[in-house]
Protein backbone atom coordinates (compact mmCIF):
# COMPACT_ATOMS: atom_id res chain seq x y z
CA UNK A 1 0.00 0.00 0.00
CA UNK A 2 1.20 3.53 -0.79
CA UNK A 3 0.07 6.57 1.21
CA UNK A 4 -0.32 9.88 -0.59
CA UNK A 5 -1.64 13.24 0.55
CA UNK A 6 -3.65 15.22 -2.03
CA UNK A 7 -2.97 18.76 -3.20
CA UNK A 8 -5.15 21.00 -5.34
CA UNK A 9 -4.72 20.87 -9.12
CA UNK A 10 -3.96 24.12 -10.84
CA UNK A 11 -4.10 24.90 -14.57
CA UNK A 12 -0.86 25.42 -16.48
CA UNK A 13 1.15 22.96 -14.40
CA UNK A 14 4.77 23.28 -15.56
CA UNK A 15 6.42 20.93 -13.06
CA UNK A 16 5.40 18.33 -10.50
CA UNK A 17 7.91 16.78 -8.13
CA UNK A 18 7.45 13.24 -6.84
CA UNK A 19 6.31 14.26 -3.36
CA UNK A 20 3.42 16.39 -4.57
CA UNK A 21 0.42 15.12 -6.47
CA UNK A 22 -2.59 16.59 -8.15
CA UNK A 23 -5.65 14.91 -6.63
CA UNK A 24 -9.16 15.13 -8.00
CA UNK A 25 -12.02 14.20 -5.69
CA UNK A 26 -15.23 14.06 -7.68
CA UNK A 27 -18.65 14.83 -6.21
CA UNK A 28 -20.07 11.53 -7.41
CA UNK A 29 -18.93 8.08 -8.41
CA UNK A 30 -19.01 7.89 -12.22
CA UNK A 31 -16.87 7.14 -15.29
CA UNK A 32 -14.91 10.42 -15.10
CA UNK A 33 -12.55 11.63 -17.82
CA UNK A 34 -9.52 13.94 -17.78
CA UNK A 35 -7.74 16.05 -20.42
CA UNK A 36 -4.57 18.15 -20.49
CA UNK A 37 -5.45 21.40 -22.31
CA UNK A 38 -3.72 23.69 -19.78
CA UNK A 39 -0.99 21.36 -18.55
CA UNK A 40 2.56 21.79 -19.84
CA UNK A 41 4.15 18.48 -18.77
CA UNK A 42 3.24 14.83 -19.48
CA UNK A 43 1.36 13.20 -16.61
CA UNK A 44 -0.03 9.80 -15.67
CA UNK A 45 -3.47 9.62 -14.07
CA UNK A 46 -4.63 6.78 -11.84
CA UNK A 47 -8.38 6.43 -11.42
CA UNK A 48 -9.33 5.03 -7.97
CA UNK A 49 -12.46 3.52 -6.47
CA UNK A 50 -13.88 4.40 -3.03
CA UNK A 51 -11.38 2.11 -1.28
CA UNK A 52 -8.37 3.65 -3.05
CA UNK A 53 -7.90 0.68 -5.41
CA UNK A 54 -6.46 1.64 -8.81
CA UNK A 55 -8.98 0.91 -11.55
CA UNK A 56 -6.73 1.98 -14.44
CA UNK A 57 -3.76 4.24 -15.22
CA UNK A 58 -3.53 6.41 -18.32
CA UNK A 59 -0.55 8.37 -19.69
CA UNK A 60 -1.54 11.86 -20.87
CA UNK A 61 0.23 14.15 -23.36
CA UNK A 62 0.50 17.86 -22.46
CA UNK A 63 -1.64 20.56 -24.07
CA UNK A 64 -4.14 18.16 -25.62
CA UNK A 65 -7.87 17.66 -25.27
CA UNK A 66 -7.69 13.87 -25.66
CA UNK A 67 -10.05 12.19 -23.19
CA UNK A 68 -8.54 9.79 -20.65
CA UNK A 69 -11.37 7.98 -18.89
CA UNK A 70 -11.84 5.62 -15.98
CA UNK A 71 -12.77 2.08 -17.04
CA UNK A 72 -15.32 1.83 -14.22
CA UNK A 73 -17.15 4.30 -11.97
CA UNK A 74 -14.63 6.08 -9.68
CA UNK A 75 -14.56 8.95 -7.20
CA UNK A 76 -10.82 9.82 -7.31
CA UNK A 77 -8.08 10.57 -9.85
CA UNK A 78 -4.42 11.07 -8.93
CA UNK A 79 -2.14 12.82 -11.42
CA UNK A 80 1.62 12.33 -11.20
CA UNK A 81 4.61 12.93 -13.44
CA UNK A 82 4.32 10.52 -16.36
CA UNK A 83 5.73 7.11 -15.44
CA UNK A 84 5.53 7.67 -11.65
CA UNK A 85 3.11 4.79 -11.07
CA UNK A 86 5.06 2.38 -13.32
CA UNK A 87 8.39 3.26 -11.66
CA UNK A 88 6.90 2.17 -8.33
CA UNK A 89 5.28 -0.98 -9.67
CA UNK A 90 1.77 0.39 -9.07
CA UNK A 91 -0.77 -1.20 -11.40
CA UNK A 92 -4.54 -1.66 -11.52
CA UNK A 93 -5.61 -3.45 -8.35
CA UNK A 94 -2.99 -1.76 -6.13
CA UNK A 95 -4.36 0.21 -3.17
CA UNK A 96 -3.37 3.82 -2.48
CA UNK A 97 -3.67 4.60 1.23
CA UNK A 98 -5.12 7.80 2.65
CA UNK A 99 -8.41 7.57 0.77
CA UNK A 100 -11.21 8.18 3.25
CA UNK A 101 -13.75 5.55 2.16
CA UNK A 102 -16.31 6.62 4.77
CA UNK A 103 -16.31 10.21 3.45
CA UNK A 104 -16.61 8.93 -0.12
CA UNK A 105 -19.82 7.03 0.67
CA UNK A 106 -21.67 10.13 1.96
Amino acid sequence: MTDLKPSARRPYIASLDTVKIAANIFDGKSVHCMWMRNTLIPLSVAFLDDEGRIVNIEDMKPQTEDSHCARAPVRYALEMTQGWFAQRGLKPGAVIGGINASAAKK
